[in-house]
């Protein structure tokens, strides 16, 4: 996998179930250091080509079996399976501090970006009950939807579709 920042800004977290795999994070704080998506190959560096890349602060390590790693949005992150075969497990995370990014992100996916997804009328409409709920659950900090309304429809939009759920 090359170096890069997840699209959806989302945070993100990943379940090792079978071999191993190296990491490397950086931080947004790193930026400045990181040239553009798949520019640098964190795990092998070129400081010749990329010279920059040697001032930045940047953690990794191995992923083993039965350990999970999570980060937040906009981290960097490149990755290497070190065996095979290796099988993870990954999931999104909308949070407080992401949400109102990954509905611009959305927004933009479902206006014809096209860089995440062909916009979908059904998804994109199911979507806009995430976004309600999101701002109630996750921007006021009260009790609110549980999101199973928006979970459903997301759902139903995929079947109907005729995706897997």
């Amino acid at each position: 996998m090359f170096s890069h920042k997840d699209t959806l800004k989302t945070a993100s977290w990943q379940l090792q179930i079978i071999g191993q795999k190296r990491w490397h994070l950086c931080s947004p704080t790193q930026d400045p250091f990181l040239y553009h998506a798949g520019d640098v190959d964190m795990l092998a560096p070129d400081y010749e080509s990329f010279p920059k890349f040697e001032s930045a602060q940047c953690e990794g390590g191995v992923l083993s079996p039965g350990e999970v790693l999570y980060y937040p949005e906009s981290y960097w992150h490149q990755t290497r399976t070190l065996d095979s075969p290796t099988i993870s497990l990954t999931g999104t995370l909308v949070t407080r501090s992401n949400h109102r990014g990954v509905r611009a992100e959305l927004e933009a996916e479902c206006g014809g970006a096209g860089r995440v997804m062909a916009p979908d009328p059904g998804l994109c409409a199911a979507l806009k009950l995430c976004y309600s709920s999101w701002e109630v659950r996750l921007a006021e900090d009260q009790p609110g939807p549980s999101g199973g309304e928006c979970a459903s429809e997301v759902i139903a939009a995929a079947a109907a579709k005729g995706e897997p759920k």
